[in-house]
């Protein structure tokens, strides 16, 4: 379940739905080649390195190759510091997002994005347009990085994977039951057609290409040490093969469920609104923290019961900040 939850995190609840926004139906292709050329193969070598030798990643290549094996652990702990420069924002956005399911802003569109992290510039092309920083990410940022401390130097190990038993399985049966709920409401087909719309120039595109592969290493948590890490604490003798593989279908299931999702919001939004998916969200990385809380202000309209959509929020975010902070 820890691997599972490690392989899942952003990279199918954020990522995946954030990639099909921008490249459309398409992206499946390269995506897919990407799983089973480089990405699968990858974690099978991880599980089974781990699985074998009971170490961590930076013994392993440092018993196997010496002096190349210790500059590769240097690389691979470089790109994990790299990836955690980004991650942590994206995790204090997700403690944002769970501090919203309790204000009324939760059924305001626009919200996350013009009162939270007070966004000004979209798409930012220097350094000097990214505008100012906000001071609920910045503390929010504080916050995760103190959580971090706590768990590194406290040892809650127990109380992590406790969190992981409850909160994976209670998102991805949520990310089912919204799904169909929210594809049974009007306008959700469009947005579905355009998630799967294809343009079959764009496959002649390199951005796409490296898009998909970096997306296939992404979800499947690959090249970081955090595969190698956990299989080393599995039993010896099971069969490395099925676990790969429930891995990988675990996440690519979990991906198209909360894209459907998300497209899915995007057209009964738009529907709503009468105007096109476009003019309803800006598309980027904050596209998943736009369209749940209006999902769950969806629900209150539906309803009228308001405050049954602030703790599905609530319990929605908090499964979210826990799978994306204990990947």
């Amino acid at each position: 379940m820890s691997v599972l939850g490690a392989a899942v995190g952003l990279g199918g609840i954020w990522g995946f739905p954030t990639q099909m926004n921008k490249h459309g139906g398409m992206f499946l292709i390269p995506f897919f080649i990407a799983l089973i050329v480089c990405a699968l193969p990858i974690l099978l070598i991880e599980i089974n390195l781990g699985n074998k030798y009971q170490k961590n990643h930076v013994d392993i290549f440092t018993d196997l190759a010496k002096v190349p094996g210790t500059f590769f652990d240097f690389l691979q702990t470089a790109v994990v510091w790299l990836m955690s420069v980004f991650y942590s924002v994206l995790v204090a956005w997700s403690l944002l997002a769970l501090v919203m399911a309790f204000l009324p802003g939760l059924n305001q569109n626009g919200f996350f994005l013009d009162k939270l992290i007070e966004q000004t510039n979209s798409n930012p092309q220097n350094f000097s347009q990214l505008g100012n920083i906000s001071p609920w990410v910045l503390i929010s940022l504080i916050v995760v990085w103190i959580l971090t401390g706590i768990i590194l130097l406290g040892g809650v190990v127990k109380g992590i994977d406790l969190a992981n038993k409850i909160f994976i399985p209670g998102l991805f049966v949520m990310i089912v039951l919204m799904m169909i709920y929210v594809l049974t409401l009007p306008g959700a087909t469009n947005g579905l057609q355009t998630m799967f719309a294809f343009h079959g120039k764009s496959l002649l595109t390199s951005s796409i290409w490296t898009d998909a592969f970096g997306q296939a290493f992404f979800m499947l948590s690959t090249c970081t040490g955090a595969i190698i890490i956990f299989s080393s604490c599995a039993p010896v003798g099971k069969s490395n093969t099925n676990k790969g593989l429930i891995i990988m279908f675990g996440t690519i299931v979990v991906a198209l469920l909360t894209a459907c999702t998300v497209f899915g919001a995007l057209g009964v939004i738009a529907h709503q609104a009468g105007k096109s998916i476009d003019e309803v969200f800006v598309p980027g990385p904050t596209l998943i923290f736009q369209v749940f809380p209006q999902i769950f202000a969806i629900i209150t309209q539906q309803t009228g019961l308001s405050f049954l959509s602030h703790m599905l929020a609530v319990f929605f975010f908090l499964s979210v900040f826990f799978v994306v902070y204990l990947r």
